[in-house]
Order: structure tokens, then sequence, then C-alpha cells
């Protein structure tokens, strides 16, 4: 039990709305991307946790070239440890 306390304690967990709207607790995700992502209906750490895969990499593919190259599934991955 203890141990399961501290592995706990080194997760990070958004614990508030503010923190749960700045896409930018997601490592990759900058301040051009977080605005690229808002525009597109992905506005909170939660919208990237349920979004399909697929749709996160189409908005990245609609966004351009420099952003195509962005693999999203690394960011799911921390939204679920941030919600």
């Amino acid at each position: 039990v203890a141990a399961a306390k501290e592995v706990a304690q080194e997760m990070p967990k958004a614990a508030t709305q503010k923190e749960l709207t700045d896409l930018k607790a997601i490592k990759g995700i900058g301040p051009k991307l977080e605005e690229i992502l808002n525009k597109n209906g992905v506005a909170s750490i939660q919208d990237i946790e349920k979004a399909p895969l697929k749709r996160l990499q189409e908005i990245l593919e609609k966004a351009g070239p420099r952003y195509k190259s962005f693999d999203p599934r690394d960011w799911k991955k921390q939204a679920k440890e941030l919600v």
C-alpha cells in the first residue's frame, strides 16, 4: 500500500480547471499547437484523452507539413495520466 501511494504521488495530476485546459502541460504541445487544437475543438486535456487518434492526426495533417510529423499517441498517454 505504501508503495502504491508513493507511485501515485510521483504521477502528476491536473488539479484545477485551468490546468485541465492548458494543453501545453503535455510534452510536445507548445503555444501554436495548442492554438491549432483549440480551433479544432480540442480545448482540454480530457478532449485529447477521449479523441480518436485518427481525429488528432487529421487535425495535425490539416495544420500543414510542420505539424504532420507529430505523433499524438504519446499525448493521449500523458493526458490519461493527467486527468
